[in-house]
C-alpha cells in the first residue's frame, strides 16, 4: 500500500497511524537471512561480492519507500528528544553508500549489519502501525529479496550497469 494512500494525521514530531485506518497490515515480523548464507556474508570480500552489495544498495535507495532511511534522522529538528536514547546506533543508507565507496566495510557482513540496522533502528523507534515501522519492514524483506536475487546471479565478466 503505498504512504499516500493511507489515512495518516500529523501529531506533532511523526505520523501515526489515523485511528480508523484498521486496514494497515501490521508488519513487524523479523526476517533473517538463512544460516547457510552466513558463509557469503563472513567471507572476505570478492568482486562479485562488491558488485552483488552495491547493485543491491543502489536498488534499495531507489525504491519508493527509501525516502525516510537515505539521510540521518534529524532528531534535533523534528523535535525527537529521546531518539539517541532508544536508538543507540544511528545509520542511515547514505552513510551506508558513504562507507561502501569508501571502502570502510572489512567484509560483507558489516555491510549487511548496517544496512539491517537502519530498518531495525525504524522499527525500534517507530510503534507497529506507524508508517516508518511499516515502510521498514517492507524495505527490510526487499533489501533481503534483492540480495537472494543477486547472490544468484552468475558470475559475469566486464562491467554490468546499475
Amino acid at each position: 500500500i503505498p504512504p499516500e494512500d493511507l489515512p495518516f494525521e500529523r501529531h506533532a514530531t511523526s505520523f501515526r497511524a489515523a485511528p480508523s485506518s484498521s486496514h494497515l497490515p501490521v508488519l513487524s515480523a523479523q526476517r533473517m537471512f538463512n544460516p547457510a548464507d552466513e558463509v557469503w556474508w563472513h567471507g572476505p570480500w570478492t568482486d562479485q561480492k562488491l558488485q552483488s552489495c552495491q547493485v543491491v544498495l543502489r536498488k534499495v535507495m531507489r525504491h519508493r519507500y527509501s525516502s525516510d532511511f537515505l539521510e540521518p534522522v534529524d532528531h534535533e529538528g523534528l523535535g525527537l528528544d529521546d531518539y539517541l536514547e532508544v536508538v543507540k546506533q544511528p545509520m542511515d543508507l547514505g552513510t551506508v553508500a558513504k562507507k561502501m565507496d569508501a571502502g570502510e566495510y572489512g567484509f560483507p557482513g558489516q555491510f549487511r549489519a548496517d544496512v539491517v540496522r537502519v530498518f531495525e533502528n525504524a522499527k525500534l523507534y517507530n510503534p507497529v502501525g506507524e508508517r516508518e515501522h511499516h515502510n521498514a519492514v517492507l524495505m527490510l524483506d526487499m533489501f533481503e529479496e534483492t540480495w537472494r536475487e543477486e547472490k544468484e546471479r552468475p558470475e559475469t565478466t566486464g562491467r554490468r550497469r546499475f
